[in-house]
């Protein structure tokens, strides 16, 4: 016979498809040049993660995610890195000696050194741009080795003659987690006291098929953790800037019904020092869940553009194509300015109620509270129908209503009586046909009917002649 224990699931399918007040929070798992590996850190404010936890892509993520009015708690855990950094060949674009850059990158660079008046090292003078040109140090002089500030890595200027206007240019990689210390970082955030209902897993692995193996890892430990930890997350991952017909390939026989994956790429603003980095889609995404009411669309076009977003490299209102495929991904609306989500996907198999996070963090939410409401009964005693009653060892009507009554209650709290309301109904009915006098076993289901959303609208306009309209009549 097993350890008492009470276990909650969720049905899927149920739609018939051909907040609590974790439910905003969200922890960032990503790579930092501070801070302590698989240890969980709480940040409520941008200068604490920075001076704490330094730069690097983990560190922008949770600062853009703190940067957004009505965000929820925010969290970090840096993950060991067992993948290098790396820099690209340097590209030049002129005829002057051939500048190099060494180092270990501290995050994502689109580097560019620019050269603004000739002459030997020394003399000659540059400015730097980390961004790929959009924003420029100021003037610097040449020397043979030039630590770039914050950066981990050095620009070395060999001798010759240097020409203004000449320019060279790399790309710098952080370094990055394998499935394994994801899998430790992971285990070190569901360890940490505080719930929240988001994992934004940062950093895009190399390869779409590294990507799916990635997107069905993180399901399964999911899955795990809300089995064994109960605690009920949705996670969303990065995938790499590689072809849509090869992330369609990859990911096609992916069951991740708890993960996100955010494809394309935005030029998006850091928030600590305003310069704009390519940035995977996920960091605009998992900021825009952050301070999002739980069962908001993410494509709501009312709450407004992307903060941070300067431009898109991928449109699915453009190339519609990864939506279908079950990516959560960026798209323009005519007439409107800025950029949007255009559905926040899950990638849960087909038929699956699912589909969407929104839907996902309202299941979510109803788990933990009934989690938390149906532990006060463990091992607790209920009335059952006497010998003589035709449902006898079955539970009493009088105590199944009563635990009926305490369910709706407490999932009315987190989903009904809330502003904005997040379903539309909520039900719960404890099983009444099971003995529980053979059984020691409590059953109940809960029904929730959500909201519906507006994906599609249609709208006739026609001109009309009154004076026809009076004759019809007559």
């Amino acid at each position: 016979m097993p350890i008492p224990s009470v276990n909650v699931a969720i049905r899927d399918p149920g739609l018939g498809i051909v907040e609590g007040p974790a439910a905003n929070a969200q922890c960032v798992i990503g790579v930092t040049s501070q801070g302590v590996a698989n240890t969980f850190y709480a940040y409520q404010t941008i200068s604490d993660l920075v001076s704490n936890l330094g730069t690097g892509p983990g560190v922008e993520a949770a600062a853009l995610a703190l940067s957004i009015d009505g965000h929820g708690s925010v969290y970090l855990v840096r993950p060991q890195t067992s993948v290098a950094g790396s820099n690209s060949v340097v590209t030049p674009s002129g005829s002057g000696p051939l500048v190099a850059v060494s180092g270990t990158p501290l995050d994502d660079y689109q580097g560019v050194v620019r050269i603004v008046s000739d002459g030997a090292v020394g003399t000659a003078t540059f400015v730097i741009s980390l961004d790929g040109g959009d924003n420029f140090s100021s003037v610097i002089t040449t020397a043979a080795s030039y630590p770039i500030p914050g950066t981990g890595l050095t620009a070395a200027f060999p001798a010759g003659t240097y020409v203004a206007n000449d320019t060279y240019s790399w790309n710098s990689l952080a370094p990055a987690m394998n499935v394994t210390d994801l899998v430790a970082a992971l285990d070190a955030a569901v360890a940490g006291t505080p719930r929240f209902g988001i994992l934004h897993i940062v950093g895009a692995p190399a390869t779409a098929i590294d990507a799916a193996t990635l997107a069905a890892s993180v399901e399964v430990k999911l899955q795990e953790i809300a089995a064994s930890k109960k605690r009920w997350l949705r996670a969303l991952i990065h995938v790499p800037d590689v072809p849509d017909a090869s992330l369609v390939s990859a990911f096609g026989n992916v069951a991740a019904s708890r993960v996100c994956a955010c494809a394309g790429f935005a030029e998006t603003v850091s928030a600590v020092s305003l310069r704009a980095y390519k940035r995977s889609s996920g960091f605009a995404v998992a900021a825009r869940v952050g301070a999002a009411p739980l069962s908001e669309h993410l494509g709501r076009v009312a709450s407004g553009s992307l903060i941070g977003v300067r431009r898109i490299y991928r449109d699915e209102a453009v190339t519609e194509r990864l939506d279908a495929a079950r990516f959560t991904t960026l798209r323009t609306w005519v007439g409107r300015q800025g950029y949007y989500i255009t559905r926040g996907r899950l990638l849960a198999p087909a038929g699956s109620d699912y589909q969407q996070i929104q839907l996902g963090r309202i299941a979510d939410v109803a788990c933990t509270a009934v989690y938390d409401r149906l532990l006060d009964y463990e091992n607790d005693s209920v009335r059952v129908y006497p010998l003589r009653d035709a449902k006898a060892g079955r539970i009493l009507e009088s105590d199944a209503r009563a635990i009926d009554t305490e369910l709706e209650a407490v999932l009315k709290d987190v989903l009904v009586n809330t502003t904005p309301q997040h379903v539309s109904d909520v039900q719960a009915r404890v099983v009444r046909t099971d003995n529980i006098l053979s059984t020691a076993e409590l059953r109940a289901e809960i029904a929730i009917v959500p909201k519906g959303y507006l994906e599609v609208i249609r709208a006739t306009i026609a001109l009309t002649n009154p004076a026809i309209r009076e004759l019809e009549a007559a």
